[in-house]
């Protein structure tokens, strides 16, 4: 018989721990490692879990056990492991959505418009963020033609095309306000319920808002861009290099009062209950990084520098008690009482920008990265995008709830925020 400690197997004694399938190859307590079946290894050498790997999905052990699969060469992809041998897969976020794993999984499903949150989820124009689509535009009006400025007030769209042309922003047929040509229409325009103002490139013009005959508030060499208050029109003289200014104007016209001279080739105007706001753009036509966000009383006095060594800004707004502008690859932001500047975000091809009280809205890209509608927060933050497009947008306005904006030739489009 055996001692209390055996166990009889096979009519042999051996040690209770070595009972059942298990031997004692040492002769004494110590179980040897179980005869793993095919696929599976005990590879921590503890027989008290057994064949605890799956050696046809452990990356730390494929085939073999300490057989560790290499990093993939190919793009956000991870080691992974399968019965014929070392593989990958993809990272968390990222999927091979094109089924060719030579270039990795190349769609970021967080941020890919043509594979939102999954493969083939297409946002047909909207952009992807966080995996989810933004409602993709809708086009307004359309004609042949160079894009200028956009205004909205109340349930009507106002822009700049070929002349001055109004449009339901619920949709519907377009009126021609005002034609034009290509080199005469409007170029910036504002809007305050019973007339539209609007700059051309040698005159400041005002026509009711409804439809009815122009008037010419004033002859300006290079008007470039124009604003206005509940009285009065602000607008920029965009002559070559230092020969700029800005002036103000009554809206029922008169002669007009210089708020700046000797300006250096000023676009993009802005305003807030007290100032006046504008980009110097540097010198024409290098532009080699001389330019300068400016302001000035609007009741007049010494024009303020708020930023010095700017290089051709792309468009400028106020939000959040901030000047916003763009470069062609940055947008900024600079306290409206002066300060440093602050970086709100980096990109490619920057070609205009607007704001609302709290967020930034600019047009980006390039034929090669492709176009985008995109927004950053006025306080800094993920850039996110709204729309994807086949054009590079060529101006911005912001309603209730909604953006307007241009292709760089001869749409008028809509998306909500």
């Amino acid at each position: 018989a055996c001692s209390p400690t055996d166990t009889c197997q096979a009519g042999v004694c051996v040690p209770l721990a070595c009972a059942g399938s298990q031997t004692c190859g040492d002769g004494g307590t110590t179980p040897d490692a179980p005869a793993c079946p095919s696929g599976s290894g005990d590879c921590n050498q503890s027989a008290s879990d057994g064949c605890e790997t799956d050696l046809t999905a452990d990356p730390m052990n494929c085939t073999a056990c300490a057989n560790v699969c290499p990093a993939p060469s190919v793009a956000n992809a991870d080691p992974a492991c399968a019965a014929a041998g070392c593989t990958a897969t993809c990272k968390a976020g990222f999927a091979d959505c094109d089924s060719n794993m030579s270039n990795g999984c190349e769609a970021e499903l967080a941020r890919d418009y043509e594979n939102c949150g999954k493969c083939g989820n297409d946002c047909k124009g909207g952009g992807c963020n966080a995996g989810a689509c933004h409602a993709p535009p809708v086009v307004l009006d359309s004609a042949d033609g160079y894009t200028g400025g956009i205004a909205i007030s109340g349930s009507y769209a106002y822009w700049g095309l070929m002349g001055l042309r109004r449009v339901p922003v619920a949709g519907g047929a377009a009126t021609v306000l005002e034609a034009g040509t290509n080199g005469n229409f409007a170029r910036s325009v504002a809007v305050d319920g019973s007339q539209a103002f609007y700059s051309t490139l040698s005159t400041l013009r005002s026509i009711p808002a409804g439809g009815g005959s122009a008037t010419v508030l004033a002859s300006v060499f290079a008007c470039m861009n124009v604003a206005a208050d509940a009285s009065t029109l602000y607008f920029l003289e965009g002559a070559n290099n230092n020969n700029g200014a800005v002036r103000k104007l009554a809206k029922t016209g008169g002669t007009p009062t210089t708020l700046a001279t000797s300006q250096l080739n000023p676009a993009h105007i802005a305003m807030d209950g007290a100032n006046v706001y504008w980009a110097n753009r540097g010198t024409y036509p290098a532009y080699p990084g001389d330019g300068a966000i400016m302001r000035v009383s609007k009741s007049g006095g010494t024009p303020t520098t708020l930023a010095s060594g700017q290089k051709y800004a792309r468009g400028l707004a106020v939000a959040s008690g901030a000047v916003v502008w763009a470069t062609s690859d940055t947008i900024f932001k600079v306290p409206i009482g002066g300060g440093s500047t602050q970086t709100l975000a980096t990109d490619v091809g920057i070609s205009a920008l607007t704001a609302d009280g709290t967020t930034v809205y600019f047009g980006s890209g390039t034929s090669t990265t492709g176009h985008r509608l995109r927004a950053v927060s006025a306080s800094g933050g993920p850039v996110s995008d709204i729309a994807v497009l086949p054009q590079y947008v060529a101006a911005i306005a912001v309603g209730s709830g909604t953006i307007y904006f241009t292709y760089n030739t001869d749409t008028l489009l809509k998306v909500p925020k």
